[in-house]
């Protein structure tokens, strides 16, 4: 997706603000948010954050997308573990817990589980959420209502990874001014082209077809302990995308 913004800002005229040693720094973006429109500039801000709760009408819209939630912690897992082979292989993390498939991991005791599994909980609804402080540790159904009710009133789009080029389509119809010819471009772009990318992605997808065909009760902890709000919100959201996306094809 950042590539593909990359490539739209220059197509379609807009500013493109990252900042990838400030993921998280709630009061950096709500400047960001604010000085875009104080320039009247067009802008996309991308990044890692939590809702800023900025609301200036039209002038300003969220989007986001979502992954279904036991995939996304599966990948996550291999995808932090291959980071630390890499870049700490022989620290003591690495030598407990380098070598374990996510249901190994899965399967100990608590305690022994958060620290191979370190991951926070429903991190997507967080996300929609708003800032940690106000939504970390709030009951589950109050974190659910509160990221429903963003994703209603302040999330146009919410794009799903499992269908990217449909996610595409409704961005290209629902924000023109940034997305425009994003289709032609996905299409267009070789995004893996080198071997270490394709491997890299068959490494994943056999890690996910791995665990898709293992120990069941390692995927009901994940959806149980670490993903309840997220699979609720994803069905919520799983269905508005499919709703708006049909709409939208039918403009076109």
């Amino acid at each position: 997706m950042l590539r593909l913004l990359t490539e739209l800002s220059v197509k379609n005229n807009f500013t493109l603000i990252r900042s990838d040693s400030n993921a998280h720094n709630h009061s950096l973006f709500r400047d960001y948010i604010f000085e875009a429109i104080r320039n009247e500039r067009p802008t996309v801000i991308a990044q890692h954050f939590y809702f800023p709760e900025v609301t200036y009408g039209s002038s300003v819209a969220y989007m986001n997308m979502m992954r279904a939630p036991v995939a996304r912690l599966t990948s996550f897992y291999y995808f932090r573990l291959s980071n630390l082979l890499k870049d700490h292989p022989d620290s003591n993390h690495a030598n407990a817990y380098g070598n374990m498939t996510i249901d190994e991991c899965i399967s100990l005791p608590d305690i022994e589980r958060n620290r191979c599994f370190p991951f926070v909980a429903n991190e997507q609804a967080m996300y929609m959420c708003g800032r940690e402080r106000s939504c970390e540790g709030i009951e589950p159904s109050e974190l659910y209502a509160r990221a429903w009710r963003n994703v209603l009133l302040h999330y146009p789009a919410v794009g799903l990874t499992e269908h990217m080029y449909a996610s595409l389509q409704l961005f290209e119809v629902m924000f023109p001014s940034f997305f425009n010819g994003v289709t032609a471009v996905y299409n267009g772009t070789a995004l893996v082209t080198d071997n270490q990318a394709k491997l890299r992605l068959a490494s994943q997808a056999a890690a996910i077809q791995h665990y898709q065909i293992a120990n069941s009760s390692s995927a009901a902890v994940l959806e149980s302990y670490y993903s309840d709000v997220d699979m609720r919100l994803f069905s919520s959201v799983q269905t508005r995308f499919h709703k708006t996306h049909a709409e939208c094809i039918a403009r076109i």
